[in-house]
């Protein structure tokens, strides 16, 4: 694995996160039933349980953000970063009720977790995990 393309592996999984984000928001595609069910749950109040897993949402969206600095400067702290952000959104999620989305949204979102997983394993699993444990990691060619 070279250094260009774990950083387009890095670029491509923020981007596919981005995108899955903006795909979300478009009710349009989805049938009238589901539409109808999504408006419902976003003009009802949030529950305790929604607020802590909507804390918890932001600090890993923070701490995922954090961590892509560190993994494309290749930190030492990047790396359980972005394993520590991996794990709140996974917590996060599980405070939330159904999700529903149409199959492009959960398509794009279902490969960027691909990528930032694979992202991971390379940063921990191949020879450019080397390049964490350095004490001086300036050479970012």
């Amino acid at each position: 694995m070279t250094v260009i393309r774990y950083r387009l592996i890095l670029v491509a999984s923020v981007a596919a996160a981005l995108m899955s984000a903006g795909l979300s928001l478009i009710t349009s595609w989805l049938p009238p039933e589901l539409r109808a069910y999504v408006e419902a749950a976003n003009d009802a109040p949030l529950t305790p349980t929604e607020v802590v897993a909507g804390s918890l949402g932001v600090l890993s969206g923070v701490a995922a953000l954090v961590a892509c600095f560190g993994l494309w400067r290749f930190r030492l702290w990047g790396r359980p970063l972005a394993v520590i952000a991996t794990a709140l959104g996974l917590a996060a999620g599980l405070g939330f009720g159904p999700a529903v989305q149409s199959v492009w949204a959960q398509f794009v979102y279902d490969t960027g977790g691909l990528l930032w997983g694979a992202l991971l394993a390379v940063s921990y699993w191949s020879a450019l995990s080397d390049r964490f444990v350095r004490v001086n990691s300036s050479d970012d060619r």
